[in-house]
């Protein structure tokens, strides 16, 4: 896109560009699988119409999903430029970038989600259900509540020092504001998913379509009362009434579990494993203002690695610390237990035996 725009080819030669990468990474894949799987074989001989069917119907049902969750994104951007105007677009699109891309852990988290629910729901195991939704939903809450703390504290540096000077200001109250509103969202964090792979898309299918529209409606109502901010601040009403009520409510009583009990289950350990980290933050960024983006990203990068511990300890029951205890211990031996370069005996045999 770089090299396009500095030929001046402009919004045309943008486009053509994505065209372009678009079919060769389509075409390269193609090619990997067949090369992968040579067996492989896309023949009419194969074609099953109730396979099709269902197929056709899961698919569908995926593609109203993520339709109305762009048309929330890219509609509430649309309106700012339209009531605010297109200066003001470039103020929305800071924050909601810098959030968007900072949570991609947590929606990668997400996918894995869906077929262990799926195999989990054949064999109707909801008890392993419920586990694996409230280990994920402390994952994803730990990576939002982290996101909302180095927004709120270091937010208006990391803005000042990446984008420009004058932008800080502007952009740190709606960078928090989304920042809160993903917190939020990630309340029902791998729900939506788990939902997926049980089958109940309709019913996901209305909690989203409600999300995407009452948000656009709310942010709306309220920029014309509070200006950009208010746009922030209606997806954050909205993401609390649906992702953090609806969703959570819906999947407890699917499951028979109560939604207190999975709130505190999942919220409580979440907010305790932040809250060493969101000191560090702070203590820092007190006494050792940053001058330069590399110095924000190193105090953040350490208040990181307090915050993976924290939640190692905090978040993850204990047997699954044991099992990644373990399969380190395990991956140590095997490393210890290789030839070292120039030796003729394993560095296992030098060990003393008990």
């Amino acid at each position: 896109m770089v090299v396009v725009l500095r030929l001046g080819w402009g919004l045309v030669g943008m486009a053509t560009a994505t065209l372009v990468v678009g079919v060769l990474t389509q075409t390269a894949q193609y090619l990997l699988v067949r090369k992968t799987l040579p067996e492989l074989a896309v023949t009419p001989a194969y074609f099953d119409r109730s396979l099709l069917k269902t197929l056709f119907s899961f698919s569908f049902s995926l593609l109203l999903i993520n339709g109305a969750r762009r048309l929330m994104q890219y509609s509430v951007i649309l309106f700012v430029g339209i009531l605010l105007g297109p200066a003001i677009v470039t103020i929305y699109s800071i924050a909601e970038s810098v959030v968007r891309k900072a949570s991609t852990f947590s929606k990668g988290l997400s996918t894995v989600v869906m077929p262990a629910a799926s195999r989990l729901d054949a064999s109707g195991d909801r008890t392993a259900i419920l586990k694996m939704s409230v280990l994920v939903s402390r994952l994803m809450q730990v990576s939002a509540l982290f996101i909302l703390v180095v927004c709120a504290v270091m937010g208006r540096s990391l803005i000042e020092f990446w984008i420009g000077d004058g932008y800080g200001n502007r952009v740190y109250p709606l960078l928090c504001i989304l920042a809160a509103a993903n917190v939020a969202t990630m309340m029902a964090g791998g729900l939506p998913s788990i939902l997926t792979g049980m089958g109940r898309l309709r019913l996901l299918r209305i909690v989203i379509a409600a999300d995407s529209l009452l948000g656009i409606a709310a942010s709306l109502l309220l920029m014309h009362i509070y200006g950009v901010i208010g746009a922030g601040i209606g997806i954050l009403c909205v993401r609390l009434f649906t992702h953090s009520l609806v969703l959570p409510v819906t999947v407890c009583t699917l499951l028979n579990r109560r939604w207190r009990r999975f709130a505190l289950a999942t919220s409580g350990p979440a907010i305790a494993a932040v809250l060493p980290s969101m000191v560090i933050l702070i203590i820092a960024s007190k006494n050792f203002p940053p001058a330069t983006l590399p110095a924000v990203l190193v105090q953040v990068f350490s208040a990181a690695i307090v915050l993976a511990v924290a939640t190692f300890l905090l978040c993850l029951p204990s047997d699954v610390r044991g099992s990644v205890l373990r399969s380190l211990r395990i991956r140590s031996n095997v490393t210890s237990t290789q030839p070292m370069a120039g030796s003729g005996h394993n560095v296992v045999e030098t060990l003393p035996r008990h």
